[in-house]
């Protein structure tokens, strides 16, 4: 395996620290997208630990829209 893409729940530092164990060769990149699509938005590589939604893909725009109470 190069190359493993995670997407549509979550991904924890524990899936991420145990798939980088067992695919010490791989490339890991988190992508999310809407839930009601499998259409994929934003993404980042995984190399550094760091786990969050990433960035846009280059030419496209995100915007995210929460609630604060």
């Amino acid at each position: 395996v190069r190359l493993l893409i995670l997407g549509g729940e979550q991904c924890s530092k524990g899936v991420l620290q145990s798939s980088k164990r067992n695919l010490q060769s791989a490339s890991f990149w988190n992508m999310y997208g809407p839930t009601e699509c499998t259409v994929m938005v934003t993404m980042l590589n995984l190399s550094n630990g760091e786990i969050s939604i990433g960035r846009p893909f280059c030419g496209t725009n995100v915007s995210l829209l929460i609630t604060l109470n």
